[in-house]
């Protein structure tokens, strides 16, 4: 969730001025209008100079710092969450190095998964939510977007990273046999030493 005055706070706004800032949120049609999120951030967002897309099916929390930083949590992007007001939520979360290999999982999200709103989109978006604001609660299309939306905000599945996917059944890495490429992979991944292995 992201919220504009969590945005807008002076702690979070004024060390990222003049900065080059990306930010990807959720924005699925429950999530603005149950007010977990909000719209106005877009135009926060344009005013500030940054990009900011949708990726509707995004569930991570995570901040990427000059390409060298991530913090990983359950913090949203919200008062509480971020604890920038008086009362903040309990929320767990790391800091780690990241590599090069790092970077480009997240800019390979960024370019394939994320939709960047422009105003012609952003309008449809604020339509929906007004027009779903003033159906009934147990209206069935309350909770998604017109097809025109959801066609825009819907980028097609190209790419599956099957690298972090095990190649070899249980029973062969019993047996492992490292001039086996898939089973280097499989150990690796897995951090498995031979000398753990036992049928």
């Amino acid at each position: 969730f992201i919220k504009h005055k969590a945005l807008a706070n002076p702690d979070f706004l004024e060390p990222l001025k003049g900065k080059n800032v990306t930010v990807v949120a959720r924005w699925q049609l429950q999530d603005l209008l149950a007010n977990a999120s909000d719209l106005s951030v877009y135009k926060l967002c344009q005013q500030q100079g940054w990009k900011f897309g949708v990726s509707i099916n995004m569930h991570a929390k995570a901040f990427l710092v000059d390409q060298s930083q991530l913090f990983l949590g359950s913090a949203n992007l919200t008062v509480s969450g971020l604890n920038l007001g008086l009362v903040g939520n309990h929320e767990f979360g790391t800091q780690i190095p990241v590599g090069k290999v790092d970077v480009e999982k997240v800019q390979h999200f960024i370019k394939n998964e994320v939709v960047w709103l422009n105003d012609e989109l952003y309008q449809s978006m604020v339509n929906d939510v007004m027009k779903a604001k003033e159906q009934p609660a147990s209206a069935s299309n309350q909770y998604s977007w017109s097809q025109e939306v959801q066609n825009q905000l819907t980028k097609p599945v190209e790419h599956l990273w099957v690298q972090e996917l095990v190649f070899s059944p249980p029973e062969e890495l019993l047996k492992l046999d490292l001039d086996n490429e898939h089973h280097n992979h499989d150990a690796a991944l897995l951090n498995l030493n031979i000398d753990d292995l036992s049928a």
